[in-house]
């Protein structure tokens, strides 16, 4: 059974405590009031030699083994002690590692910061003031010790072999990069979730292609407005063409030719993003009957001393008949009930 890891993949560790390290004597104010320095940090398997800090003060991303993951917290009765506490996500490569050798290696810090000299039991040392910024390394000897632990070879041997296999397929990327400790961290929180099957090189390329799907997503949705608004611009620029010489054909008088070449683009149908000829050829024809009907009615002889459907009367019956053909194009092209009842009274009369 576990007694180090526990199931969700984290350890609880002891950051630091008051006393003297190997470079300053560290105070529990200073520590307590700085300790957020810490928070979120990754971790890595053993501290760096001075070679190593100077060449690559990033630090390698097969030593990456894993991340803090809870606010530094000071505690004055700990479980190991008085000192700064927090939980550690330890990447699943190195778990087994943690868990066999957890009981005999030990946390030390690396931070930066300000030291003044106090004298303490008599003697004048140099005392750490303040932390601007730090992280911490599990390392052979706990308490600001320094070594190297041999990494078990199954252990090493995998890491290793997708960090280069990875660099290979990348070489423009770098172990240190921030988008390659993102994917590792992606990768390995995918290996503690069971899933062995997603590789680090696609966890990746994973934020690239989701980039990649939505500008061709907005790409085509703006095509698809823009072929809308041109289809709309085309049917509309066909339907005044094909109104136009249908009513040169027919005898109406012009002033009944333009109210009708005003209104019946506007119900053109539309056939595979092109105009619907047969459609609305027909809802032109009854169109032009109607408005026959409605011209012949107001030239007939006058009965009654007026003409029927003019003025505040009841409409004539071809009046009607027209507005309830103009109403129903309105309604069949999606015009509100409303407005089509406007609108065909106004057609219809003629205003």
């Amino acid at each position: 059974m576990p007694n180090i890891v526990r199931p969700d993949g984290t350890v609880l560790v002891r950051i630091i405590s008051p006393g003297q390290g190997s470079s300053a004597y560290y105070e529990r104010a200073q520590i307590e009031r700085d300790g957020h320095v810490f928070k979120g940090t990754q971790v890595y398997w053993d501290h760096p030699s001075k070679q190593e800090a100077r060449d690559r003060p990033e630090r390698s991303l097969r030593d990456m083994c894993g991340v803090a993951v809870t606010d530094p917290i000071y505690q004055e009765n700990g479980p190991k002690g008085e000192g700064l506490y927090s939980a550690v996500k330890v990447f699943k490569p190195y778990q087994p590692l943690v868990e066999e050798m957890g009981e005999h290696i030990g946390i030390s810090i690396r931070a930066n910061g300000n030291l003044v000299s106090k004298k303490i039991d008599g003697k004048n040392i140099p005392v750490a003031e303040k932390f601007t910024s730090g992280g911490f390394d599990f390392v052979t000897k706990a308490g600001r010790g320094g070594g190297v632990v041999k990494l078990n070879e199954s252990a090493q041997e995998g890491v290793t072999q997708f960090v280069e296999s990875f660099l290979a397929a990348h070489p423009q990327e770098s172990e240190e990069s921030d988008s390659a400790k993102a994917a590792f961290v992606e990768w390995s929180n995918a290996q503690e979730e069971g899933d062995t099957q997603t590789t680090f090189e696609e966890v990746f390329e994973m934020p690239k292609e989701e980039g990649q799907v939505k500008t061709l997503t907005e790409q085509n949705q703006a095509l698809t407005t823009a072929n809308t608004a041109l289809t709309e611009q085309l049917v509309l620029r066909d339907s005044v063409a094909f109104v136009t010489n249908e009513l040169a054909e027919s005898d109406l008088p012009d002033v009944t030719k333009e109210r009708l070449l005003e209104s019946l683009p506007k119900l053109a149908t539309v056939k595979d993003s092109a105009l619907d000829e047969a459609a609305f050829k027909t809802v032109i024809d009854k169109a032009i009957v109607d408005a026959k009907a409605y011209v012949e009615a107001l030239t007939k002889p006058k009965s009654a001393g007026r003409i029927v459907g003019l003025g505040n009367g009841a409409p004539s019956e071809e009046t009607a008949a027209l507005k309830t053909t103009l109403k129903e194009a309105y309604l069949a092209n999606g015009i509100p009930e409303e407005r089509a009842e406007a609108m065909s009274e106004i057609a219809a009369r003629g205003r």
